[in-house]
Formats: C-alpha cells, sequence, structure tokens
C-alpha cells in the first residue's frame, strides 16, 4: 500500500487498496468480496448523489457566513496583546526579587489570556473552542483579580496603572463571554439547518 501514497489522495489509495484485496481473494467481484460488501472501483450511484447533497448542505451554510477572520484581526486577541505589553511594562521595572517572587507568575498568567484564545480560535469543534476560552478568561480572572491586585496592594503597581488594568479586564472578559456565546449559537444554527 506504501506505493500508492505519493501522489494519490486517500480516498484512491482506499480504492486501490480495496481493489487489490480483493484481487487477492478471487477476482474483481469475488464472493469474498461481496460476502464483506466490498465496493469495487466506484461507489454506488446513491452514495454519490448523498455525498454532493451534504456538500451543498454545508456549502450552502458557509455561503451565509462571513469569511475566516484571522486571529490578529479579532478584538479580544488586541486586547489581550495590550494587557501583555501593559504587563511587561510592569515587569521590566521590577527588582529581581520581585520578578521571581511576583513578577513571573503575573506575567505568565496574564500571556496565558491571548495563548488560549488563538488555541481555541484554531480548534475546530466547538466545545474544544470554548474549553480554551474558559480557560482564557479564568487566567484573565487569574492575573488581574489577584496578581495585579496582589501588586497594588504591595505597591509595585500605582493606581493609574491598576485602573487600567480593570478597565481592559472588563473589556476582555465581555468579548469573551460574547465569543463563547457566538461559538454555541453557530454550532446550534449549524444544526438547526442541517
Amino acid at each position: 500500500m506504501s506505493e500508492y501514497r505519493k501522489g494519490n489522495t486517500l480516498c484512491e489509495i482506499q480504492l486501490k487498496y480495496t481493489f487489490l484485496r480483493s484481487v487477492k481473494y478471487g477476482g474483481n467481484r469475488s464472493r469474498y468480496a461481496r460476502r464483506n460488501k466490498i465496493q469495487i472501483g466506484f461507489a454506488l450511484p446513491s452514495e454519490i448523489q448523498q455525498k454532493k447533497a451534504d456538500c451543498h448542505k454545508v456549502n450552502s451554510f458557509m455561503e451565509g457566513k462571513k469569511k475566516f477572520i484571522p486571529v490578529h484581526e479579532l478584538e479580544v486577541y488586541r486586547l489581550a496583546r495590550k494587557l501583555s505589553s501593559m504587563a511587561w511594562n510592569i515587569y521590566e521595572r521590577l527588582t529581581f526579587q520581585q520578578r521571581k517572587v511576583w513578577g513571573d507568575q503575573m506575567l505568565e498568567s496574564i500571556d496565558s489570556v491571548g495563548a488560549n484564545i488563538v488555541e481555541g480560535y484554531a480548534r475546530f469543534h466547538y466545545l474544544e473552542k470554548n474549553r480554551f476560552y474558559y480557560i482564557s478568561r479564568a487566567s484573565l480572572s487569574e492575573a488581574v483579580d489577584h496578581w495585579v491586585d496582589l501588586g497594588f496592594e504591595r505597591g509595585i503597581i500605582p493606581d493609574f496603572e491598576f485602573e487600567s488594568f480593570n478597565q481592559l479586564k472588563r473589556d476582555i472578559q465581555v468579548k469573551l463571554n460574547n465569543m463563547i456565546k457566538a461559538t454555541y449559537s453557530a454550532k446550534n444554527q449549524f444544526k438547526n439547518d442541517g
């Protein structure tokens, strides 16, 4: 079967492999092939019609939708990157001890917000997408509600930066909730249209 892998689609490989198996067991439509319902060469016309109907359904559903939006154009991702750059500006001002005790964990939790948005956006299944969006939302809460708040309490973060972190957190949280809701509604709409 490995000799058929070069330059052939998976469907062609399966058809050739099926043909070779049926020839091995007695010819084109041998008893073995009929008993095990092996299709040689071509699919049945009804199967072809069903595949065409399924493809048409998916294509007509996708025509009504917008084109794919790159992740860098998503507003929620841009806000997460802005949050990361604000955190980096604070991290650069820290002493070595503050970086090791507080800064590393704060920076990791803030950076994971954008990373999980990207990873969820790249997933196909809606449950996987939402799982990463939930993780991103939890990382956002950990970063701002705990680490930034702790930095403000210890005097590492000034008032104006603390307020801008909290405002940005609210904006990202709303947009993440909207992404989760939109993913579920797109799944439900596809099921209803299908």
